[in-house]
Order: C-alpha cells, then structure tokens, then sequence
C-alpha cells in the first residue's frame, strides 16, 4: 500500500513537474520572439533612449570605433562621488549596447598628466572621439544644479547624443515644421508629443526649425522637407498654393491632415475618404489601432519580416488617375479584410462592415507621391507618431526611419539596432487563449483528479 501511494505521489509529482517546464518553456519561447527587456530599476534609470540606441546602432553600421574619457568631479563636491557613479553607469550601459564602444574613467587629480595631454583643464568633463573628430562636453551640460534644492539632474546622456550627432552629421539637412496653424507639436515631450520622433529625424542627420508661413510669401527652397502635422485650422488656399509650389520646385512634403485640402489633392490627384480605417486585426481593447505587419508595408527597403506596426484609427486616402508624371505608391495600404467605417456612432465599439453605410475599397493609411525626383508622403493622423506609440512599439520608430530614406531616395539600410519587440494580441487571440485557459486546463485537472480517484477505488 505504501509503495502505492508514492507511485501516485510520484505520478502527481511528475505531472505537475511536466506543466511547469512547458509552461516555462512557453514564457522563454514568447520572450524570444517578442524580444522582451525590462528594466526594473526605479524610474527606468538603465534604460538608454531610443534616440541614443540609433546613434549607437549607425556607429557600429559604420564600423567606427568610440572612444569615452570620462573624467572625475572635483574631489572637494559634496556630490562628487554621486556624480562619478552616474557617469560610470551610463558609459557602461552604452558599452554593453555598442561592441565597438571603449570607455575609461580617469581621476584629474590623480593622473594630471593624461589630463594635460588631452588638452582637459576642467574637472568633470567627458571627451567623445571617433578617429580624428572630438568633441568634448564640459561638466555643466552633463549635470544641472537643482534649483532650490540639494541634488543635481543627470543630462549626460543627451549631452553624448548630441556629440554623436555632431560627429556624424557634421552637414545635417533641413526639416521645416509649418507653424501658425495649430497642430502636433515636435518639441512636446508629454505622452502625445512628437518629441521622440524629433529625435529620429535629429538621429537621420536632420536639423529641425519651426516655419512660420504667416510671416513669409513662399517657402524657402533652403528646405529639404516640410512637415504639416495634423492642423487645427484650415489650411487656407495661400498655404496650399504655396506646398504645392515647394513641391513642384523639387521638394519633399510629410503631410498628415484630416482637413481635406482642396488645391493639393488636385495636385497629387488623390482624394480624401470619408470614414475611419476599421481592421479586424486590431490591437487589444483598441479596434482603432490596427497591427500592420512589415510584410505588408511596400516599397520601403530594409524593415524587419518580424516587425509589427500599429498604426491610427484615422481615415484613408484614395488615389485617382494618375497622370503628368504623377506616380501613387502605397506604403501602407488598407487591408482586404479592412474598410472605411462611416457610423460615426459605433466608433467605441467593435464594428462590423455595413454595406449599405461603409466603403471598401483600394486606399492607402500611408501614401507616397512621386514625380521624376520630388517625392511627398500623405496621411491622415499621426497618432502611431506619438512618444506613447513610439515608446511601447518600436517597430514604429523604424516606420519612420523607413519613410524619412523613402523620401531621400536612400538605398541604405536601416538602423541596425535590436528591436525589443512587444508582444501585441489582437481581441481574436485574446479570444482564443481565453477559451483555452477557461477549459482546456481546467478540464485536465478534472480528468487527473477523475483518474487517481479511479485508481484509489480500484486498488
């Protein structure tokens, strides 16, 4: 009886034994392939921004050595040795996310000389070189003193981000934000700010500069694209003439506007759609943000087969006839399973495709306008631009690494860096694994308990 009752012990054992490797196994398998990270430091402290990944990533692209000389705070600061640990944290997370960085910490007391052959008389202060180029970041642009109080606010890795960018892009083009009218806002650093995707253009090689169109007649041809992110009033015909000039003189729009532009969809020989983009295929509870997987997304060189877009509710842009040169490429076409939902009054809920209301059809989220060298993009709302979207999909942030070399024509690959891919589960998935948890499993623990009962009675 004894030796029964350990056979059974030693059943349930392995059983449960089993479950637990293959319900391991699983949560290793989905954090290979979502490529999950996730710093539990407080307030995210190791976490090097997307914008500084970048950079790291086009180093090593390019196959540049980095070389880091960080030297130490006047020993006589309170904070000194505060400060010395936060710079050392930073060189070594960088170090772990570029192979071909190199980074010492020197002591300016200790070893004057170093400090005298490098030409540093300041204390603190960290020299970045890649081969023959230096640049040097005094002590005050890498910690700010808290005003009315003790403490300091650690800026050293913008301060580094910015000495990259110089080194790489010693002659950065440049972007003109139309302003004036309302709009995103590129410099907002809150959750539906664009301030992230400011930093990808800086990280292209761009400089970027508000353009107030109210105090000038035309735009400047000194401009390599102008942007016009969703405005607030109407464009007005002087506005529209005048893109539609900058575009027709060979240069490149990135224009997103739910307001329907008269002159410029005449010009491009498109037309703005009535209704909002409905996918089945939709991130989880949202049905406005559809997932737009990379095999999908045309005529942009270089995006990842694994990556997943999520892209806005908003509306769709269609394409007329197109003549004089003129050529529609879809980046971003809306899916065959996808249409335009015109009942305003579902839009919390999930809708379904009313034939009698709704439109399906060929037409473009993203839309891209060429003719000979000039090129220009069209969309409706950049929500999916956002630095919430940006900082839990980063698969967005090579969208618009992925736009960017689509205007300029660029064959050259894409960042490098890897991307921590979230695990995104649209409302059908989440369907599915709620009737698998609520019964198969159960049904299985019923079924073992079914038979060790059977076993007991019949022994």
């Amino acid at each position: 009886m004894a030796i029964k009752l350990q056979t059974n012990r030693f059943i349930q054992q392995l059983f449960f034994g089993v479950g637990a490797l293959v319900m391991v196994g699983m949560l290793v398998q989905i954090s290979k392939t979502a490529r999950i990270q996730v710093d539990l430091s407080q307030s995210q402290n190791f976490s090097v921004s997307g914008e500084l990944l970048d950079l790291l990533a086009e180093c090593e692209q390019r196959n540049l050595l980095i070389n880091i000389t960080a030297f130490t705070s006047q020993q006589g600061r309170v904070d000194a040795a505060a400060r010395n640990q936060t710079i050392e944290e930073l060189l070594m997370q960088l170090s772990r996310q570029n192979n071909q960085l190199q980074w010492k910490m020197v002591d300016f007391d200790a070893d004057r000389n170093t400090a005298v052959q490098m030409g540093v008389s300041g204390y603190g202060t960290v020299v970045l070189e890649i081969g023959s180029d230096r640049v040097d970041i005094p002590e005050r642009n890498i910690f700010y003193k808290q005003i009315g109080g003790a403490g300091f606010q650690f800026v050293g890795e913008q301060s580094i981000e910015r000495a990259l960018r110089k080194i790489l892009f010693p002659n950065p083009k440049r972007i003109g934000v139309i302003s004036g009218i309302g709009g995103r806002d590129l410099f907002d650093s809150s959750e539906t700010g664009l301030s992230q995707a400011l930093g990808i253009f800086e990280t292209q090689g761009y400089t970027v500069e508000k353009l107030n169109v109210l105090q000038r007649k035309e735009i400047s041809s000194e401009y390599d694209i102008v942007l016009v992110l969703e405005p607030q009033v109407e464009l007005g015909l002087q506005l529209e003439q005048q893109l539609a000039t900058f575009f027709q003189h060979g240069g490149q729009l990135l224009f997103a506007s739910n307001q329907r532009p008269m002159i410029l969809e005449s010009v491009f020989q498109t037309r703005w759609a009535d209704g909002v983009v409905a996918e089945p295929n939709a991130l989880f509870p949202y049905w406005d943000f559809p997932i737009v997987s990379s095999n999908r997304i045309s005529n942009l060189e270089g995006l990842g087969s694994d990556l997943s877009v999520v892209l806005q509710r908003g509306g769709a842009i269609i394409s007329e006839s197109a003549n004089n040169g003129i050529q529609h490429s879809s980046i971003v076409p809306l899916s065959s399973k996808g249409w335009l939902e015109r009942n305003q009054g579902t839009q919390k809920e999930n809708p379904t495709f009313d034939a009698a209301i709704d439109w399906k059809g060929s037409a473009s989220l993203i839309l891209g306008i060429q003719n000979q060298d000039r090129r220009t993009l069209l969309m409706r709302d950049i929500d999916w631009m956002q630095n919430s979207m940006l900082s839990e999909i980063p698969a967005n942030r090579q969208l618009i690494e992925g736009l960017l070399q689509w205007l300029n024509q660029s064959e050259e690959p894409l960042t490098g860096r890897d991307l921590r891919q979230p695990l995104l589960i649209t409302q059908p998935q989440l369907s599915t694994i709620r009737w698998v948890v609520l019964l198969p499993l159960p049904l299985l623990v019923l079924l073992f308990g079914v038979l060790t009962w059977w076993r007991r009675e019949h022994q």
